[in-house]
């Protein structure tokens, strides 16, 4: 039942309320067992700094002393100083912000949970995600969910007989073009795959699981890296996103541990939002600053905790799942 946008009774909110009650309990309750613990916390979502990925706009809010700060997108920068200040594994539920496109998958404001494990690589990591998503399919009485391991790679070429990685931009445009991208002999290499990705494969994960199974797509391109570490090869990087039913769940990596490096991806990102006319933020040297005293070894991911209660609970709506739907 969709009811956003009318009057909700009071029945229909507490069962909201305790859908999101009974999937974060499981999720305290998984952290909470000695082979899988972390600790919890509770970081500010506040910053002087914003988000500089091109791909993401921040709410910025003005001061009253006439200083600029940002609604945190993630919290994953203030993690990452708990880590280099030798905290451990941790998590947290956390309340983001990002200024995009309102659809039945996202709204300005949701919650992410977030969490690290030092000493785990990108695989390990997908390792403890699985057994987690199973232990709240466990708490909603749902059939365990079965797994896919796919590269990036592979994924591209099952679905259009191309090496991806090493084509020429030109072939990538010609599919682009064949699906219907506008201007497709224009895009750039990325441009090229996220309109393959977002028009034709993830449309088609998951077609006929109904939501049972979790696809874990891995070794993303080198350009697409993010703020993970790149491998040996230079091809590709330690990062990773997992579906359900077509639906991207999570985002995590190996994470970079350079502060060159991190400052040379702050610095690019810039250049690339000042040349497409993208509001200015500030990059956070807190982050910078922490990681030059060094970063554990250690893996992360994003989880939209919304979109993990559509699956759970079977709303094609994020609006469904809302305690007060805007």
């Amino acid at each position: 039942m969709n009811t956003e946008g009318s009057a909700l009774t009071a029945t229909e909110l507490r069962y909201r309320a305790q859908l999101r009650t009974r999937l974060c309990s499981a999720i305290r309750t998984y952290f909470s067992a000695p082979e899988a613990h972390a600790l919890e916390v509770d970081t500010p979502a506040l910053d002087v700094a914003g988000n500089t990925d091109p791909s993401i706009e921040s709410y910025p809010v003005l001061a009253l002393d006439g200083q600029r700060r940002w609604l945190r997108t993630s919290p994953e920068f203030f993690h990452k100083r708990l880590l280099c200040a030798g905290f451990g594994d941790l998590f947290e539920f956390a309340k983001v912000f990002r200024d995009d496109e309102r659809s039945k998958r996202h709204r300005g404001e949701f919650t992410l949970l977030e969490y690290y494990r030092v000493d785990y690589t990108a695989h390990g990591l997908m390792d403890d995600m699985f057994a987690l998503f199973n232990a709240t399919a466990r708490a909603f009485s749902r059939p365990q969910f079965t797994r896919r391991n796919l590269s990036y790679r592979d994924w591209f070429s099952q679905r259009f007989q191309l090496d991806v990685l090493r084509c020429e931009v030109s072939q990538l445009q010609q599919l682009v073009a064949a699906h219907g991208a506008m201007h497709g002999e224009r895009f750039e290499r990325d441009q090229c795959l996220d309109f393959l990705r977002s028009h034709v494969l993830e449309p088609e994960l998951d077609a006929h699981q109904e939501g049972k199974e979790l696809v874990f797509i891995y070794d993303f391109p080198a350009s697409q890296a993010a703020l993970a570490r790149v491998h040996a090869s230079g091809e590709t990087a330690a990062r990773f996103e997992v579906f359900c039913g077509g639906m991207e769940l999570a985002n995590g990596y190996h994470e970079l541990s350079d502060a060159r490096e991190q400052q040379r991806r702050f610095e690019r990102d810039l250049r690339t939002r000042a040349a497409a006319q993208q509001p200015e933020v500030a990059m956070d040297t807190n982050l910078l600053r922490a990681l030059e005293t060094g970063l554990p070894d250690c893996s992360g991911v994003a989880i939209g905790l919304e979109r993990w209660l559509m699956v759970l609970a079977n709303r094609a709506d994020i609006g469904e799942v809302l305690l007060l739907p805007d």
